[in-house]
């Protein structure tokens, strides 16, 4: 923990910022703080006060004014931007704060009152003989690890030239959105509580079996897991209901049959464990607000299970009002968007919950929201005010008195029948009509004044407009609070399902006064470790009497993390009913590899392999040390690899494998982006002579390649045919193609055409938007995310001309009577003239004469008779056409596109094939096969990313096809390696050594390295040997973290100590830290640790 220094300073310097007129730079002690211009000059002397002070409040409102708007986050400073710079601590002039008398360089922090932002560290209980709470005793010789304190504190501690070494800055396993659950009932997501530091409570388990408040103790951030367990967990309460959460392997989990905490590797299928009942029932209140909000504004995600809504800007009081009845129902407000009208928007939505699920099970057909004839029996009053302050209307005018109508345009005929039968059972007669195409509801005077009688009581202040004048001063009735909800429990659940996937995440944990916690809903256990052997200390009165006789042993093996120590052994358990420390030390064997007088000093984590992850037949990654250990004892290894004349990648079988050392200039490090979504960076380390796949598939080897290059990924899913015929004849009609994404719009009653093709596209629509059309008409559409298939070069380039659409004759002929029948439905219509059969045109306005040539050449040799026939005289001179087919070529035009036409274009077709049934099957054209993208290569260095280059090469003859994707790379049958070169047993802990002491002496760096080499112990990366000067710290503190290069994990900082050990005066032992500027800036980002 780094020390609170308040201290008077002079200000280094002082410079304009670059992008705000009204403000200014100042540096001191190396941190820089944004002020108001003019306050400051250089050389004036200040009070800083740096990140992580927590003020007091009355401090606060010196420094910013009572009633100003500036307020700090639970009196917290922190690191933020100010107009795009980097702005740490807050810089005052002393006088502010009444501090006449000050002294440069002395430390106010006491005198302030001003805090150090940290958590309250407790002891937790240590649990012996029947399960009895045992008072942890201390063995002094066990000593605490060192408070790091920050470098830009102690810019003196170290000289300029002098030898030091630079580790990376780490930390000990859930992923990010993994959620936890609060004391009070309230979920929060474990990266969430990392990197805020949350001090609350969570929901913890007693030794009884109890759910029990657990105060957070500690909290960790253990970089990035790469290999994760899927763990689906059933609920026999509610049929087909089920829990995931994700984990490292050696994340433990309590399993109610053997009654301890077991490694989620070790859980099977059937295994019960602890699942907690939190989703609470809806009271009638609640109920109601959710049926008025899906007759109104409403839309329900089916998949996550819950309701969404949003409201104007100026209506935001009234979304906050929705929010408050729904209570523990509601889940965050959303971040605020524009509407497809240009309205500034805010939304909220509710949490999931089954019980939404089964209220609205029966209000969809085919994805369309409707509403059911069961339905009429459930809507009372507090819903029918919901829906009228959604989608109702006061209307009058001089003439009339008040009347109310709804905007229905969303539901069929059926449903406004059922709507109507809703009024009908409140004696009011409601009137349905049909309005540019959309069906309404109204209620007259009588039955309107009927109706604000029944409602006006739920109406709050914001929507009060939309009552008659006499209604508008009557209270309304605050229903909220007036429901009980179901108390919280644990169920008995089982193990439904185990399944490995790889994922680059980062890994995040706590420590609990009960050392368990809900995640998920699933009862799982927290994670720091330092081991060794001590001197014993009589600190018991059995130990007294063993000293006494002689008995008591001079060394002890003692374990335990930062606030626990316990000897190493079975006898003392904590809470989950083993010693986990005695476990971690046990597994890497370090009772044995350490000696008496040494300590361990480190962090436990998930742990990497030094193998290349291989992409398998399945679509999954493995290492290809394990398929190594695998082929060798006679298992069948099936790999994916690509078939060139085939276009697409197969199953290919393992015939042949190498296993050899490499030296440290074998090694060659390149990175590349992975274009998905903008593309992350990635890295893989291969020989210098491996063979790879660049451009027109031509083989070279690594040392060869060049930035810029070429090199192929495989790409998640490629289209299937019925999907890529429906983008390449929608281009030719309502659709764009841009960037690589597919894009298309429709008029609202195109509504069930677009869901068509939004159906067609599931596996790839990534948005869906609105708009409004050059004409003025409301447009709803959808985008797809980024294309890579072989689809993207025939568009972009046998297509466009200068970003304008041409279809040549090489396009034309890539189409079928499925790219046809959506081209038809975009731009196609049937013309009926008395006395004439009828004929079909397809407007072809956006095309040149010559396009329209092409196009109508096409179909006459194919015998669907056409002709060209201009339409319009643009303003420019030029003719423009549409394409008519004869009455026969409509014919058979038709004949081949009908069984492709959607119902709901039915009307385009003629009278003879509107009943024939469409022929796509939406669940059977989502093709997974792995296709292959495009990639270049972005940076290229000599040696391996990695520290320890002396280590094994691997590689595998593929039967075939000759090349395998290694680290999602193409590439040929050749030794390949990524990743780190520690061998660890799947699921055993890995774990990080950052220091030694031996005989109450911390060792020098060589010492160090040594002592890991010598016991296999992995030593935390090391960033740096050389030189200490400001320049390199700055260096090593940014970037991406080495614990695994594929992710994209902002880096902690560094630790920096001088390669032989020595004491200053400044801050004792010299180990400084350097925390990234980046990291800070994440939400609540701190340099506590």
């Amino acid at each position: 923990m780094s020390e609170l220094i308040i201290e008077i300073l002079e200000i280094d310097n002082i410079e304009k910022h670059p992008q705000a007129d009204r403000l200014d730079i100042v540096n001191i002690k190396g941190w820089q703080c944004v002020v108001q211009r003019g306050l400051f000059n250089k050389n004036d002397l200040i009070l800083y006060i740096p990140i992580d002070s927590v003020l007091p409040e009355e401090l606060e409102s010196k420094i910013f004014g009572k009633d100003s708007k500036i307020k700090l986050h639970k009196h917290r400073v922190q690191t933020i931007k100010l107009r795009g710079i980097i702005s740490q601590g807050i810089v005052i002039k002393p006088e502010i704060i009444g501090l006449f008398f000050y002294k440069k360089g002395k430390n106010y922090a006491k005198e302030l009152k001003i805090e150090k932002y940290e958590p309250l560290e407790e002891l937790p209980n240590v649990y012996g003989i029947c399960n009895k709470i045992k008072k942890m005793y201390i063995n002094n010789n066990f000593k605490k690890y060192t408070d790091i304190k920050n470098i830009k504190n102690y810019p003196q501690v170290f000289e300029d030239g002098k030898q030091v070494y630079i580790s990376e800055k780490i930390h000990g396993c859930l992923k990010s959105r993994t959620n936890i659950m609060l004391i009070n009932g309230d979920r929060k997501d474990i990266g969430s509580i990392v990197r805020e530091k949350y001090e609350g409570y969570v929901l913890g388990m007693d030794e009884e079996g109890n759910l029990v408040p657990s105060k957070i103790l500690n909290w960790f951030n253990n970089g990035i897991e790469k290999e994760w367990l899927k763990i689906k967990i059933s609920s026999k309460k509610h049929g087909n209901y089920y829990k995931i959460i994700e984990a490292t392997e050696n994340h433990k989990f309590y399993n109610i049959d053997k009654q301890i905490y077991i490694e989620a590797s070790k859980l099977k299928k059937g295994d019960r464990v602890y699942l907690l009942n939190s989703d609470f029932e809806i009271t009638y209140q609640q109920e109601q607000v959710l049926i008025g909000k899906m007759l109104g504004d409403g839309s329900y995600d089916r998949r996550h299970r819950h309701i969404s809504f949003g409201q104007k800007k100026e209506h935001e009081e009234y979304l906050n009002y929705t929010l408050q009845c729904l209570e523990n129902l509601a889940g965050n407000k959303q971040k605020e968007q524009m509407s497809g009208y240009g309205t500034e928007m805010c939304r909220g939505k509710t949490k999931a919950s089954y019980h939404i699920d089964n209220l609205f099970k029966n209000w969809f057909d085919n994805d369309k929201k409707q509403f059911p004839k069961e339905a009429i029996n459930i809507v009372g009053p507090i819903a029918l005010a919901f829906w009228y302050m959604d989608d109702g209307n006061l209307c009058h005018n001089e003439d009339q008195k008040d009347r109310a109508g709804f905007a229905t345009c969303g539901f069929d005929e059926e449903s406004i029948n059922n709507l109507i039968e809703v009024f009908k059972k409140f004696n009011i007669i409601a009137i349905k009509y049909e309005a540019e195409n959309y069906w309404r509801i109204r209620l007259n005077t009588k039955e309107a004044y009927k109706f604000f009688c029944l409602v006006y009581p739920y109406i709050p202040t914001i929507m009060k407009y939309k009552l008659p004048k006499e209604f508008r001063s009557q209270n309304y009735i605050n229903f909220i609070n007036l429901g009980k909800n179901k108390e919280l429990q644990l169920i008995e659940s089982s193990v439904i399902e185990i399944s490995k996937f790889i994922e680059s995440n980062i890994k995040y944990d706590i420590e609990t006064e009960t050392h368990n916690f809900f995640a998920n809903g699933i009862l799982v256990h927290n994670s720091s470790f330092r081991c060794g052997w001590v001197l014993n200390e009589a600190n018991t009165i059995w130990k007294k009497v063993k000293k006494f006789f002689g008995l008591l042993p001079k060394w002890g093996f003692i374990v335990g993390s930062r606030n626990v120590q316990l000897t190493y052994g079975n006898k003392d358990k904590t809470f989950y009913k083993e010693n986990v420390y005695t476990k971690t030390a046990e597994v890497l064997d370090l009772k044995s590899k350490l000696k008496f007088g040494e300590v361990l000093y480190g962090e436990v984590v998930g742990c990497f392999h030094y193998n290349t992850p291989i992409l398998l037949s399945t679509g999954k990654n493995e290492k290809i040390g394990l398929l190594y250990n695998k082929f060798k004892n006679g298992e069948d290894i099936f790999v994916n690899s690509y078939n060139f004349e085939k276009e697409k990648t197969e199953l290919k079988k393992v015939v042949g494998f190498t296993k050899n050392k490499a030296k440290k200039e074998d090694w060659i490090t390149f990175e590349y982006k992975r274009r998905k979504r903008g593309g992350r960076a990635c890295h893989i380390v291969t020989t210098k002579n491996h063979l790879f796949f660049t451009k027109y598939f031509k083989e070279i080897e690594a040392d060869k390649l060049q930035i810029g290059d070429t090199i192929y990924l495989p790409s998640n899913k490629t289209l299937s045919f019925t999907q890529e015929q429906m983008i390449l004849g929608s281009i030719l009609g309502d659709a764009s193609f841009s960037n690589n994404i597919y894009l298309v719009a429709h008029s609202e009653k195109q509504i069930e055409y677009l869901k068509f093709k939004q159906a067609i596209l599931e596996n790839f629509t990534i948005r869906e938007f609105e708009t409004i059309s050059g004409h003025g008409s409301k447009m709803l559409g959808f985008s797809t995310c980024s294309l890579y298939d072989k689809i993207t070069y025939d568009i972009k380039n046998i297509l466009y001309t200068n970003n304008i659409k041409e279809p040549t004759k090489e396009y034309l002929e890539k189409l079928s009577p499925i790219a046809w029948a959506f081209w038809y439905m975009d731009d196609g219509s049937l013309h009926k003239t008395d006395g004439k059969q009828p004929i079909s045109t397809i407007s072809t306005l956006g095309f040149s004469e010559k396009s329209v040539d092409v196009i109508v050449e096409y179909f006459n040799i194919k015998s669907i008779f056409c002709f060209k026939i201009p339409i319009i005289q643009s303003s420019n001179g030029n003719k423009q056409y549409k394409l008519q087919f004869s009455a026969e070529g409509t014919k058979r035009f038709q004949a081949l596109i009908a069984p492709y036409i959607h119902k709901s274009m039915s009307y385009k077709l003629l009278d003879c094939y509107k009943n024939i049934i469409n022929s796509i099957d939406l669940k059977s054209i989502i093709k997974q096969d792995f296709g292959l993208i495009e990639t270049i290569i972005t940076s290229k260095n000599s040696g391996s990313f990695f520290k320890d280059t002396n280590c094994s090469k691997y590689d595998l003859e593929v039967e075939g096809n000759h090349n395998y994707f290694a680290n999602n790379v193409l590439v040929h049958n050749s030794g390949i390696q990524k990743g780190y070169n520690y061998a660890c047993s799947p699921g055993i802990t890995a774990f990080y050594a950052y220091d030694v002491m031996i005989d109450n002496k911390w060792l020098d760096y060589e010492d160090f390295k040594n002592f890991c080499e010598e016991r296999g112990i992995r030593p935390v990366p090391l960033l740096y040997i050389g030189p200490y000067s400001k320049e390199v710290i700055e260096e090593h503190t940014k970037g991406v973290s080495v614990i695994d290069p594929n992710g994209t994990p902002i880096r902690e900082g560094c630790v920096v100590k001088p390669v032989i050990e020595s004491i200053s005066p400044y801050v004792g032992r010299k180990v400084l830290k350097s925390v990234s500027e980046e990291f800070l800036l994440l939400k609540n980002g701190s340099d506590f640790h």
